[in-house]
């Protein structure tokens, strides 16, 4: 069974409800949740962590700034990722409420916990992620999708974002690479002209053929 909770004083309860009717409340917010994976499930993501393990390394110190760790995870299955909190962490909009508490009474308020960034392997664009890790760890566009990847969790999750114009940078970057890829590939394609040998005889016009505009050439002996 699922609960939505949707009002903010939700969190402030059940911090201390951990259980109702003998069943264990989960917050599907943090990490390590269970979700009822088989045995060979969890084999095969071990083996997909392993060979991952050299990507979620580089993003953890790429991204060492915004983010605790970075894992693989077992809960997505559309997003390509997601921020989540540890167990004895808060979320965004806890923190923000808390923040504001604090605020109105003069007190600083500083405790802020890094999430987790959780990854779903079998996405495409962690799958094109991998890829461009692989070409060059070290180039500027891939550490630009990588960053992007992250802003993009942390706003679905709703956590805020510090820069919001390194944000419109990155996004307008990859939009121009993506951009030349397309004219460059069309440019490739070459029509090759139609060739009539001397004495032969061009095809009979169809009533259906699309009407060609005819150009004048100067004939040069």
């Amino acid at each position: 069974e699922v609960l939505y909770l949707t009002d903010p004083v939700d969190e402030f309860m059940f911090q201390s409800l951990r259980t109702f009717d003998d069943k264990e409340l989960v917050d599907a917010s943090k990490e390590n949740i269970e979700v009822g994976v088989t045995d060979e499930e969890k084999k095969e993501q071990e083996v997909t962590k392993k060979e991952l393990e050299p990507l979620t390394t580089w993003l953890k110190t790429l991204l060492t700034k915004n983010v605790e760790t970075v894992q693989i995870s077992a809960r997505l299955e559309e997003s390509p990722a997601v921020l989540v909190q540890g167990q004895f962490g808060m979320s965004p909009t806890m923190e923000r409420f808390m923040r504001a508490q604090a605020s109105t009474t003069g007190r600083d308020f500083s405790m802020r916990m890094k999430p987790t960034l959780e990854l779903n392997p079998k996405h495409p664009i962690i799958k094109a992620l991998y890829q461009k890790f692989q070409q060059d760890k070290h180039g500027k566009s891939t550490e630009d999708y990588a960053k992007l990847l992250y802003d993009v969790a942390a706003m679905a999750g709703g956590y805020n974002i510090e820069e919001p114009n390194s944000l419109a940078s990155r996004i307008m970057g990859l939009m121009a690479e993506s951009s030349v890829e397309e004219v460059s590939s069309d440019s490739k394609e070459v029509v090759s002209p139609e060739v009539v040998e001397e004495g032969a005889q061009k095809p009979n016009k169809r009533d259906d053929d699309p009407p060609v505009d005819v150009v004048d050439a100067e004939v040069v002996s």
